[in-house]
């Protein structure tokens, strides 16, 4: 049992005006945290891996040490994160949601090293902060049978039933199972958004899961804007205000399309401009966007600058 046999899904984007289409599948709530598949093998030894392939075993010591008392062996895909909300859905008063997760305190964590990742845990543990929880949406293989070829509804109900002891008597305190409503539920998705969250996911109930692969019609992501995942590769100078700084930086998608974005933080900014080739030059960044523009659809509306993604970083 090894990463490379259970690479992360990818879905697929699609726009709320055209979701009627996908209106019978399920949908759960889009955590914007780092996706983790975590592996218990045979011998009872747990892994967890990022969606590049990064090991995050020895950083997590608490959910390595919660998983290891899951019954038998298996693979999970979900997502890692320090959860800064929970909430009630309308209509839904039986649920607690995870509303927002704090993705740059979760990678400053994960982005470092073990021993420096266990200390700066410690010290936000000291001033109040929980620990980093594994929402878990999703299983791949449930002992010797390989689960992710059984459709989405089934492999629900195996997760379902792998977790059915979750909660503080058992100690798997951060460790949960992410929701999931019977169909596109449109009230539900605006208070996501109005919420702070990114989006929903809708997901195929009778569809397997592809590792590896972006699928159509198995799941689709529901955003309140569109992203891409861009590498940085240059840069235009600042004028005005920004002279002597970085003006915008010059990020490449992943067809190769260059495109030109701004909208960091005067921080942000000014990190870049002194330390740009040492700390992001070539790494991975995330751009939000309005919809595609021109004839073939292969421009952006207004993309603007959203984060560094060094969870997508293969070096």
């Amino acid at each position: 049992m090894n990463f490379d046999d259970y690479k992360p899904q990818l879905a697929c984007p699609v726009d709320i005006d055209k979701v009627g289409k996908y209106e019978n599948y399920t949908m759960e709530v889009k955590l914007d945290g780092v996706r983790c598949i975590a592996i218990k093998d045979p011998t009872g030894h747990v892994s967890l891996w990022t969606r590049s392939g990064k090991e995050l075993t020895h950083k997590l010591d608490h959910i390595c040490a919660q998983l290891r008392t899951v019954r038998g062996h298996f693979v999970l895909d979900g997502e890692l994160g320090y959860c800064t909300d929970f909430y009630t859905p309308p209509g839904y008063p039986e649920l607690i949601t995870p509303a927002l997760i704090d993705f740059n305190a979760t990678m400053r964590i994960l982005g470092s090293g073990p021993e420096e990742a266990r200390l700066k845990q410690t010290v936000k543990r000291e001033i109040g902060w929980p620990n980093i929880k594994f929402f878990v949406f999703d299983i791949l293989q449930k002992g010797n049978y390989p689960a992710y070829r059984l459709s989405q509804k089934d492999r629900r109900e195996g997760l379902r039933d792998l977790l059915e002891n979750l909660g503080p008597d058992t100690g798997l305190m951060d460790i949960q199972m992410t929701d999931e409503w019977p169909h596109w539920d449109e009230s539900l998705y605006t208070a996501i958004v109005e919420a702070g969250g990114e989006g929903v996911m809708l997901k195929n109930p009778d569809a397997i899961y592809y590792p590896g692969k972006r699928k159509a019609n198995t799941w689709y992501k529901v955003k309140a804007f569109d992203t891409v995942d861009c590498k940085i590769v240059g840069y235009e100078p600042g004028q005005g205000k920004y002279e002597g700084q970085i003006g915008a930086l010059v990020v490449e998608d992943p067809t190769g399309t260059r495109i030109k974005v701004s909208g960091m933080t005067d921080e942000k900014r000014l990190d870049m401009s002194n330390r740009l080739a040492e700390k992001y030059a070539g790494r991975m960044c995330e751009i939000r966007y309005f919809g595609k523009v021109g004839e073939a659809k292969d421009g952006y509306r207004h993309p603007q600058f959203l984060r560094m993604r060094p969870d997508l970083d293969v070096t």
